[in-house]
């Protein structure tokens, strides 16, 4: 049986570019840049996985002295301070529980020694631990407000970079890369964010404002849910910056992940997809999307297409088709998640 190929292949060096470039002065060299260049890229995905990003596309450029490395990551963690709270409040609610269960047997225990033996019961022990923990805890706590604070206070001090943790990450990355390649090369990087939050209105013009809000009603039974405001800035910038497909799928699988019925997620993304592929800013023709898995806890796995716009030209090697898959691991098993991208910008052959 015929399978599809990964469309990315076919087009290397024909309408796509080479992530990596170098000169070789003999033919045997080749071998050994392209193993570094392998390495290089595995440590790169390591450390940022590591460090909670998905790196979207790594391009390393070779000369003589020095080396250039083009890395463009995104995140897609939210950090609320709602949840942060509401875990407190758990916490000083199970110690006031366990405090009153505590006190509630020492009772029983002190009447019982007082009419049987005439004897004392000392009842401190387990309830000093309790709060011995309790205060530690609180302690802790503000132990981390001093630290963020201190972190803040460094920040002054770094000139080149605006956080404290962005430098320690830099300076592990250009460790790591300075041994392997054992101090050989001068090492440039350029990092940059995919996906700033910033909502999708405030990048629009007044005049398409207007008609954006009109259609954004559409939408308003998705209102009450996590993934509607990030959703629509996620899918906005994707569509207008042209990236890439892994971009896409990865958004898919991160939300795939927390949701149990996840029909209702695909819906929003099917109607928000239609929506901004019709305007003018929009710099896609056609998107493919393809998921399969138990959708609702089924026995057997089912296949899922979100079809937009025509069919995407595969067999045509001049089109600028991207294709992006990513697996997302949830409580009814795998899904598999993969995207065809087809973009209005005809690119001509590199050879």
């Amino acid at each position: 049986m015929g399978q599809k190929t990964n469309p990315n292949i076919l087009r290397l060096g024909k309408v796509k570019e080479w992530k990596s470039k170098y000169i070789e002065k003999k033919s045997t060299e080749s071998c050994a840049i392209i193993f570094q260049d392998l390495e290089i890229k595995k440590f790169i995905f390591h450390l940022f996985a590591k460090n909670e990003f998905k790196v979207q596309n790594c391009r390393i450029y070779y000369s003589e002295s020095s080396m250039h490395i083009y890395i463009s990551y995104y995140n897609f963690l939210v950090t609320n301070k709602k949840v942060k709270l509401k875990l407190i409040n758990s916490y000083s609610k199970k110690f006031q529980n366990k405090a009153l269960s505590i006190e509630k047997a020492n009772a029983k225990k002190q009447l019982y020694l007082a009419k049987t033996y005439k004897k004392k019961f000392s009842h401190q022990t387990q309830k000093e631990l309790l709060q011995n923990h309790y205060f530690l805890y609180q302690k802790t706590q503000r132990l981390e407000a001093i630290n963020s604070f201190k972190v803040y206070g460094d920040t002054r001090h770094h000139k080149t970079f605006s956080k404290h943790h962005a430098n320690l990450f830099i300076s592990k990355l250009l460790k790591g890369l300075t041994l392997f390649t054992k101090k050989k090369h001068n090492i440039f990087l350029n990092l940059k964010q995919v996906n700033k939050e910033t909502s999708c209105l405030q990048k629009t013009s007044k005049k398409n404002k207007y008609k954006l809000k009109k259609n954004l009603a559409k939408l308003r039974k998705f209102q009450s849910n996590e993934f509607f405001k990030k959703g629509l800035n996620m899918l906005h910038t994707f569509i207008i910056n042209t990236q890439n497909a892994i971009f896409l799928a990865e958004f898919i699988a991160s939300y795939l992940k927390k949701l149990k019925r996840p029909n209702f997620f695909l819906r929003f993304l099917k109607i928000a997809l239609k929506m901004f592929l019709n305007k003018k800013f929009s710099k896609f023709e056609r998107i493919q999307i393809k998921i399969k898995g138990r959708f609702n806890g089924a026995p057997r796995s089912s296949h899922k297409y979100i079809n937009i716009g025509r069919n995407i030209p595969v067999l045509t090697i001049d089109s600028n088709i991207d294709y992006g898959e990513s697996t997302a691991y949830t409580s009814n098993g795998t899904f598999g998640i993969k995207i065809w991208t087809y973009a209005t910008t005809y690119k001509k052959r590199l050879c």
